[in-house]
């Protein structure tokens, strides 16, 4: 499947992963907690982070990820709501 591309207007994310790596989202609220988690992965794979379940969203819209790591307790919703959203995505992936 081709990357998925932001929408007209949409802002963009810096970080943006262009290599063949798996790309891994790391969603909490925790900037210290998403920083060490993004530390320990980064040699791995590639990283995105979101301090929110809209922010998460937006990155799963436009983006072909292969992990997801999710806090349940987030400021906007709760981790079980954006999970179903997650799997309501036109693209949506294996969701466990």
């Amino acid at each position: 499947f081709p990357r998925p591309t932001m929408p007209q207007g949409a802002p963009t994310i810096p970080g943006r992963a262009t290599d063949d790596r798996p790309l891994v989202l790391v969603v909490d609220d925790d900037t210290d907690l998403r920083l060490y988690v993004h530390r320990r992965l980064a040699s791995l794979c590639n990283v995105e982070q979101a301090s929110s379940g809209s922010a998460a969203l937006l990155i799963a819209a436009t983006s072909r990820l292969s992990l997801i790591l999710l806090d349940l307790g987030l400021p906007d919703m709760h981790g079980l709501q954006l999970l179903e959203r997650l799997r309501a995505l036109p693209h949506s992936w294996r969701v466990e």
